[in-house]
């Protein structure tokens, strides 16, 4: 064996059939054997050898644990980087965790960083970066960064960049910019589920980046297409999916400023259907249906759809966490549609509130939304009849509630009064 690595003549009669077998049996001798004489044979396998032999490396390497962790911990970057390769070529999903141990073993991941840069096969580059998803190292993925302009506009490899990186964004705010303006096509075109999982949460941390400079962002906040797309999209996806898409609908409309609210601009939203979904979809629904109400926005309520999103906030009020946010949806939903008090079941709604908030169960959202109630229902002028709760019920609400106070009791009362003196008015 001595002859052949050290005496030129011998060495180039080395087949690959030959150098396979040994740089198999070696790490387990290897293993077993650590004189210092062997340690040495073996680095010199490795660094004078093997890289005669680089262009045969199928032929030469084997998908063995203990010879990658032998080459990751003793050979050089171009071996390392070409034993690495070999493995990301030939093996299947589920000795990829086998490989990410060999890395983090010996603290080899810098060799994917150096794979990234030097290799243009897309296969490898998309297995690469799987891995350092898997990976999910700071430091990996600070170095990613880096790398980031290289492959910003490679739109086959984009997404599997963002997955890798999902966890560790970017601090430098150009490269963030840079980031956000290739993800609008990624949310626009991908059809892969994990992969629009991630950019959406990517692009969400990437525009808290921007809250106090909310005009660097506006391109992608106030792009009507990706806006459509993702609304589109929320009604047609799994519902994981679809609470990482309200939460970025929501994020994107509290950053837009000075929206053009051309009709043609302005995209309905309906939002009943996700109200009724389970309770992670329907809280995140209910937070982007308030964003909506309280903002100038892009995004507005299908007509059609009103009434029905009423009901559906009617249901979940029931639901403690959410009550307080429903009570003040339902508040902001009357003030831009009045023809809501004319329902019956609102009214119904209002007296149950004003009954219970007596025996004090009450919260923000249900006071604001009684207070708002009455002053509409009071002032409404169109002659039309409608139900109305219990007058004793909204009255005792007034004179039982001790942290009112005498001046905002007293126009209420007279309020109420107003409300049911009325000839058009119905007890429920």
């Amino acid at each position: 064996m001595t002859r052949l690595i050290y005496v030129r003549k011998y060495r180039k009669t080395i087949t690959t059939v030959l150098l396979k077998s040994v740089c198999y049996i070696y790490p387990i001798a290897y293993m077993q054997f650590s004189s210092l004489k062997t340690k040495m044979l073996g680095d010199d396998i490795l660094n004078v050898i093997l890289p005669d032999y680089l262009l045969y490396v199928e032929r030469v390497l084997s998908a063995t644990s203990s010879q990658l962790l032998w080459v990751l911990s003793k050979a050089n970057t171009r071996v390392k980087k070409a034993a690495t390769v070999f493995w990301l070529t030939n093996i299947n999903n589920d000795q990829r965790n086998l490989l990410k141990h060999c890395i983090e073993t010996t603290n080899s991941e810098h060799i994917l960083v150096e794979i990234l840069l030097d290799n243009k096969n897309k296969d490898i580059i998309q297995k690469c970066l799987q891995l350092i998803e898997l990976i999910q190292s700071p430091s990996l993925s600070k170095n990613l960064h880096s790398l980031l302009p290289k492959f910003l506009y490679h739109s086959e490899t984009f997404p599997f960049i963002v997955r890798a990186i999902s966890s560790h964004i970017p601090q430098d705010q150009n490269i963030a910019l840079l980031i956000l303006t290739t993800s609008v096509e990624s949310l626009v075109t991908s059809d892969d589920q994990e992969t629009l999982t991630k950019v959406c949460q990517l692009s969400k941390k990437l525009l808290n980046m921007f809250s106090r400079e909310k005009e660097k962002v506006q391109f992608f906040c106030n792009d009507v297409t990706l806006l459509r797309v993702l609304i589109y999209r929320a009604g047609v996806t799994d519902d994981d999916l679809v609470k990482e898409i309200l939460m970025l609908l929501s994020k994107m409309i509290r950053l837009q400023r000075e929206v053009n609210r051309n009709p043609s601009n302005v995209t309905a939203m309906k939002l009943s259907l996700l109200l009724k979904k389970p309770k992670g979809v329907s809280s995140r629904t209910l937070d982007l249906l308030w964003d909506i109400l309280r903002l100038n926005t892009l995004i507005t309520l299908e007509k059609t759809d009103i009434l029905l999103i009423q009901h559906c906030l009617f249901d979940l009020a029931d639901h403690k966490r959410l009550a307080n946010k429903c009570n003040l949806c339902l508040m902001k939903l009357i003030k831009f549609y009045p023809a809501l008090l004319y329902s019956p079941t609102l009214s119904t709604f209002i007296e149950d509130l004003c009954f219970y908030s007596s025996k004090n169960k009450y919260s923000t959202g249900s006071v604001k939304l009684i207070l708002a109630w009455i002053h509409l229902a009071a002032m409404d002028g169109k002659g039309i009849m409608f139900f109305l709760p219990k007058r004793n019920v909204l009255q005792s609400f007034f004179t039982n509630f001790k942290q009112f106070k005498d001046d905002l009791v007293q126009r209420n009362l007279y309020l109420i009064s107003k409300l049911y003196s009325h000839n058009k008015s119905l007890m429920i």
